[in-house]
């Protein structure tokens, strides 16, 4: 990690991105592909659609489905989360994490849709936690009619089982996240969130109301405004190359400063 400190944003996400020498060379460099990858992210275009600038939309899109079944784009988005809290003084692993989760609609033919009733939403729900600084460490798509608290479950035993955030000390949630059960010998709180009597709308609450600018962020990334991915696994590496594309900007300004 303290290599990545002195590498430009576009040499960074080369370093961690997979080495070999067997085989054929190259034609394109993993460079080229990744900006082919970000483009489709920011501006939503079909993978078809991809400018010529970049390399065949073909190519592209096979490196985006080996990285997105290896899960290199999950150990990718956590290394740049790292990254960031670093640069912003802070540890390099939470200790407090809020969870919250968002239905979407999604395009036909996708897989595991389903109907939100509260929301009244057809397509995929997913379920996002995130640190302090609004930064997501864990994205988990599931059809829109799954219960958070079943998805939370998910998330808590992911955070609980993996090393990588050994400090976590207490994760925030609303009424929903209430039935969710945890491993107390982890020393993991959860903590519910009511709303008070008379309360309508929105209301922010301390350290809540970073997941819910979290989604605004990744909302803005134009492939994530609507579920297009037929495969979930694909939908959840869209969210993370979306976080990573914070943490990068995050990082860029971090050099400039």
């Amino acid at each position: 990690m303290k290599l990545a400190y002195q590498m430009r944003p576009g040499k960074l996400l080369s370093f961690f991105l997979p080495k070999t020498s067997c085989g054929r060379p190259r034609i394109y460099e993993l460079r080229y592909i990744v900006d082919g990858i970000l483009y489709i992210v920011k501006n939503g275009c079909t993978w078809r659609c991809l400018p010529h600038d970049f390399p065949p939309w073909k190519t592209v899109y096979y490196y985006f489905r080996s990285w997105s079944l290896s899960g290199l784009w999950e150990l990718l988005n956590s290394a740049l989360v790292s990254l960031a809290r670093l640069c912003a003084g802070r540890e390099e692993t939470p200790s407090l994490v809020s969870l919250d989760s968002q239905s979407q609609s999604a395009e036909p033919g996708v897989e595991a849709r389903g109907l939100d009733g509260g929301k009244k939403v057809n397509g995929r729900k997913r379920h996002i936690a995130v640190d302090t600084l609004g930064l997501m460490l864990i994205c988990l798509c599931t059809s829109a009619n799954t219960a958070d608290s079943v998805a939370g479950q998910k998330i808590v035993e992911l955070l609980n089982n993996k090393k990588h955030y050994s400090k976590l000390k207490k994760i925030l949630g609303d009424n929903a996240y209430r039935g969710v059960g945890i491993d107390f010998s982890t020393g993991v709180s959860i903590e519910a969130s009511e709303r008070k009597e008379g309360q309508k709308g929105f209301v922010p609450e301390a350290f809540r109301w970073v997941v819910e600018r979290t989604f605004a962020w990744l909302n803005r990334q134009r492939r994530l405004v609507r579920n297009y991915e037929k495969k979930i696994i694909h939908q959840q590496s869209i969210n993370y190359i979306a976080n990573a594309r914070l943490c990068l900007k995050r990082y860029e300004k971090w050099l400039q400063a």
